[in-house]
């Protein structure tokens, strides 16, 4: 049994389609799905999305694409909140255009309004005002990051990065790109050393630096403060 609420029609109105277990409400909110045991509230909120199931989607326009799929396990709320993704699973999305243009994550936690805008790949954890937001037209993945804090990890696309604080990773001075992989970025406005740069610890704040070093060593009894691991 669902519950519809505003139903004329699928692609109209809201509309629990073959579905069972389906809570609908407003126009084109999960129309004509066959999917299961979803929370749907919002015009046209995960339209389109057929074999949906265990969802829980609040929002205008979130999960909103009109792509055919079947994402699973999602919890999306916020306007345009996960507007782009298709078949995806198991992911957490709060705040105004949150994850909007993400087409491929999985397995994400990803809030504050336009955290994660423009940014694709899976196991992200991004939190913050604008966290995680890309605006250098990078279509790569930005795989496993930890992003903390307003503006941290802003344009920061590598693999396995860490930014924690305001504006941790952010250049507000020159739009660059960082796309270096398993850094690690701790303080309010701390930057790396280039745009590639991988394995470094930079600990500091605006732009000042109290610790800083590459850790490309596999030797766990090595200290390094602002000196090589060699």
């Amino acid at each position: 049994t669902s519950v519809v609420l505003a139903n004329q029609g699928a692609g109209v109105r809201a509309t629990a389609g073959t579905g069972d277990g389906n809570f609908v409400a407003l126009n084109g909110a999960l129309s004509g799905s066959t999917g299961n045991d979803n929370i749907v509230i919002g015009r046209n909120a995960a339209k389109n999305k057929i074999g949906a199931a265990d969802n829980i989607v609040m929002g205008l326009n979130a999960l909103g694409s009109v792509s055919t799929s079947s994402p699973t396990k999602n919890i999306m709320i916020g306007y345009r909140t996960g507007f782009n993704l298709y078949s995806n699973t198991e992911n957490i999305m709060i705040g105004y255009q949150a994850g909007d243009t993400t087409t491929s994550n999985d397995y994400s936690t990803i809030i504050g309004s336009y955290a994660g805008l423009y940014q694709y790949g899976d196991y992200q954890t991004i939190i913050g005002y604008r966290a995680g937001q890309d605006d250098t037209g990078y279509g790569g993945t930005t795989g496993y990051p930890t992003l903390l804090g307003a503006y941290a990890g802003y344009n920061i696309v590598g693999i396995g990065n860490i930014a924690i604080g305001y504006d941790a990773g952010y250049n507000k001075s020159v739009v660059t790109q960082y796309s270096g992989t398993n850094n690690i970025i701790l303080g309010n406005g701390t930057l790396l050393s280039g745009a590639t740069t991988t394995r470094q610890f930079v600990v500091g704040g605006l732009d000042r630096y109290l610790l800083s070093g590459d850790f490309n060593t596999t030797d766990r009894t090595k200290l390094g403060v602002n000196i090589s691991n060699d």
